[in-house]
C-alpha cells in the first residue's frame, strides 16, 4: 500500500513538472512571437543595410512566428512603407515577397497590389541575372487568373517560362496554370498539349502529387475532346495516386469524372462503385462544392436507371448548391472587378498627377532655364555695356587728350604766329624810326638806301594772306564758328574788325592787339570804337563779355 502511495506521488510530481514544462514552455513560445514593432527592430538591427535584412528576415519567416496572422500583414504593409522610403533598387523584389505573402493565403487583391508595385518599379522585367523575375511572372500570372484576366495571365505565364532561371518544379506549375488558362477560354487542345508537357516534367522527377494532378486535369481534357478511354485511364491513375497521397480534392474530382465516363460508356455497376465511394468522401469533406459534385452525378446516374424521380429531387438539390457556389463565385468576382475598376481608376488619378506634377516640373524647369537664361544674358550684356562704356570712356579719353594736346599745339602755333607777328611788328617799327631819321638826317643818305629802306618795309607787311590763313585756321580750332558767327550776323563788319574780334577773344591788351596787328594803339582803340557801334554795344566790358559768349 505504502508502495503504491510513493508511486501515485512520483507520478503526481512527474505529472505536474510535465505541466509546468508545458507551461513555461508555451510562454517562452508566446514571448518569441513577433509584432509589428519587434519585428522592424529586428531588421533595423541587422549588419545589413535594412532593405537586405529585410528579404533575409522574409526567407526566414511566415505568419506563425507572428502573434496571429493580422499582426503579420501589419508588418508587412509597413516593411513596404519602410522600404518605399528608402527605394533602392532591391525595393520591387521586397513588394514581390511581400504580394507573395499575401497570395498564399490566398488575398489576391493585397497581392495585386504589391505585384503591381513591382510591375511599375522594376526596371527590367526580364532581367536573366535575378532569380525572382521567373516566380513573380508566375504568381502575378495566377492572380490575374483568379480575377479572370487570361490574356494578362497567359503573357506573364509565356514570360515566366522564357526565363533561363525557372527551375523545374515552377515550370511544372507555370505550364499547369498555362493550361488551365487554355482550359477556360474552352481550348482543349491548346491546354492538353501544356499539360502533357508538364507532366512529362513531373514523371522525370517523380512527383507523385503533381502527377496525380496533371493525370486528372490531362483525363478531363480528353473527356472533353471525347476520347472516353484515354480519359478514363488518366483520370483512374489520378484518382489511385490522389487516393494514396490522400489529396480528397483531387481523389473526389476524379470520382465524379469516372462516373460519368462509365455512365455515358453504359457501365453502371462500375458507376454505381464509384457512386459508394463518392459518398463516403462528401460525408467525410461536406463542402458546398463537394455536395455540388455529389448531387450532380447523383442525377446523371439516377436518370441512366430510368429513377426519374429521384433524379429530379437529386438535380433540384444540385441546382441549390451550384446556384450557392455560383452566387458566391459572382459575389466574389464582382467585388475583384470593382476593385481592380478602383484600383485601375486610381492607379490613372495617380499617373494624370505624375504626369501633371512631371509638366508642371519640365514647367518650372523651362521657367528656371529661361529665367537663367535671361539673367546670363542680362549679365553678358551688362559686361558688354560695361566693356563698351570703359572702352568708350578710354575712347573719350584718348579723344579729349588728343584734343587737348590739337588745342596745346594751336595754342602754341598761335603764340608762335603771334610772337611772329609782334617781331615783324618789331622790325617794322624799327624801321619806321630808321626813316624818321634818315628824314631828318636827308642830307646824310641818298636815293638808292631810301630806296632799300622802302623794299625792306615792303616785305614785313602786316598780316599777309598767308598769315591771316594760318593764324584763322589755328583760331578756328580752338573757337569753332566765330569768325563765321561774324560773317554770318553782322555782315557790316570788316575783316580788320573780325581780326580784332579774333585778339579780344584771346585777351590781347591793346597794346599787345597793336603790336600783332602792325598799327598803333590808338588805331587799336579806333577800330574797338567802330566795332562797338556795329555791334551797338556801349562799353568795352559789355563788348568782351559779349566776344567770349561766342
Amino acid at each position: 500500500m505504502i508502495s503504491l502511495l510513493k508511486t501515485n506521488i512520483l507520478k503526481l510530481k512527474q505529472f505536474i513538472a510535465l505541466i509546468l514544462f508545458v507551461s513555461f514552455s508555451l510562454i517562452a513560445g508566446a514571448q518569441q512571437k513577433w509584432t509589428v514593432e519587434s519585428a522592424i527592430r529586428e531588421v533595423e538591427s541587422g549588419a545589413k543595410d535594412f532593405d537586405q535584412e529585410l528579404l533575409t528576415f522574409f526567407s526566414q519567416t511566415d505568419h506563425h512566428h507572428f502573434l496571429n496572422k493580422q499582426t503579420f500583414f501589419d508588418f508587412l504593409k509597413q516593411s513596404e512603407l519602410l522600404a518605399q522610403n528608402n527605394q533602392t533598387e532591391l525595393y520591387p523584389e521586397i513588394c514581390y515577397q511581400i504580394g507573395r505573402f499575401f497570395l498564399n493565403h490566398e488575398k489576391y487583391r493585397e497581392a495585386y497590389y504589391y505585384f503591381y508595385r513591382t510591375l511599375k518599379t522594376e526596371k527590367n522585367l526580364t532581367d536573366p541575372t535575378k532569380e525572382y523575375i521567373p516566380n513573380f511572372h508566375e504568381d502575378i500570372a495566377v492572380v490575374y487568373f483568379n480575377f479572370s484576366r487570361y490574356a494578362n495571365a497567359e503573357n506573364h505565364l509565356k514570360k515566366s517560362l522564357n526565363h533561363p532561371l525557372l527551375n523545374k518544379h515552377d515550370r511544372i506549375n507555370v505550364l499547369n496554370t498555362l493550361a488551365l488558362v487554355y482550359r477556360d477560354l474552352k481550348d482543349y487542345e491548346q491546354s492538353r498539349i501544356y499539360t502533357e508537357r508538364a507532366l512529362s516534367i513531373a514523371k522525370s522527377l517523380k512527383h507523385k502529387p503533381w502527377i496525380a494532378v496533371l493525370n486528372g486535369n490531362l483525363g478531363y481534357l480528353l473527356f472533353k475532346l471525347e476520347n472516353y478511354e484515354a480519359a478514363k485511364k488518366m483520370v483512374r491513375t489520378d484518382y489511385l495516386m490522389s487516393k494514396s497521397t490522400s489529396q480528397a480534392g483531387s481523389e473526389l474530382s476524379a470520382l465524379t469524372l469516372l462516373i460519368e465516363i462509365d455512365l455515358i460508356q453504359k457501365n453502371t455497376t462500375s458507376a454505381k462503385k464509384y457512386m459508394s465511394e463518392l459518398k463516403q468522401l462528401v460525408n467525410k469533406y461536406p463542402t458546398t462544392a463537394n455536395l455540388r459534385s455529389y448531387y450532380r452525378v447523383l442525377t446523371m446516374v439516377h436518370e441512366t436507371m430510368g429513377n426519374y424521380s429521384e433524379a429530379l429531387k437529386n438535380y433540384k438539390l444540385y441546382i441549390a448548391y451550384k446556384d450557392s457556389i455560383l452566387n458566391s463565385k459572382n459575389a466574389v468576382l464582382l467585388q475583384n472587378t470593382e476593385f481592380q475598376i478602383d484600383f485601375e481608376q486610381h492607379q490613372s488619378e495617380i499617373s494624370l498627377l505624375n504626369e501633371k506634377k512631371k509638366k508642371d516640373d519640365l514647367k518650372i524647369t523651362g521657367l528656371i532655364i529661361i529665367i537663367s537664361s535671361i539673367c546670363v544674358a542680362g549679365f553678358i550684356i551688362i559686361i558688354q555695356i560695361q566693356k563698351r562704356r570703359k572702352k568708350s570712356n578710354e575712347i573719350l579719353e584718348l579723344q579729349k587728350l588728343r584734343v587737348e594736346e590739337e588745342l596745346k599745339n594751336t595754342e602754341r602755333e598761335m603764340k608762335s604766329i603771334l610772337s611772329n607777328l609782334i617781331d615783324k611788328n618789331q622790325l617794322i617799327e624799327e624801321l619806321r624810326n630808321e626813316i624818321s631819321v634818315h628824314h631828318s638826317e636827308e642830307s646824310a643818305i641818298n636815293k638808292q638806301e631810301k630806296e632799300k629802306l622802302l623794299d625792306k618795309l615792303q616785305s614785313f607787311t602786316l598780316l599777309t594772306d598767308d598769315d591771316w590763313l594760318d593764324f584763322k585756321k589755328l583760331f578756328n580750332k580752338l573757337n569753332p564758328g566765330f569768325i563765321d558767327y561774324f560773317n554770318e550776323n553782322h555782315k557790316d563788319v570788316t575783316p580788320s574788325e573780325v581780326r580784332l574780334a579774333t585778339l579780344l577773344k584771346l585777351n590781347l591788351s591793346n597794346i599787345e592787339m597793336a603790336k600783332t596787328l602792325g598799327i598803333s594803339p590808338d588805331s587799336v582803340r579806333k577800330t574797338n570804337l567802330r566795332l562797338r557801334k556795329k555791334l551797338n554795344i556801349e562799353y568795352q566790358d559789355d563788348l568782351l563779355t559779349y566776344i567770349r559768349q561766342i
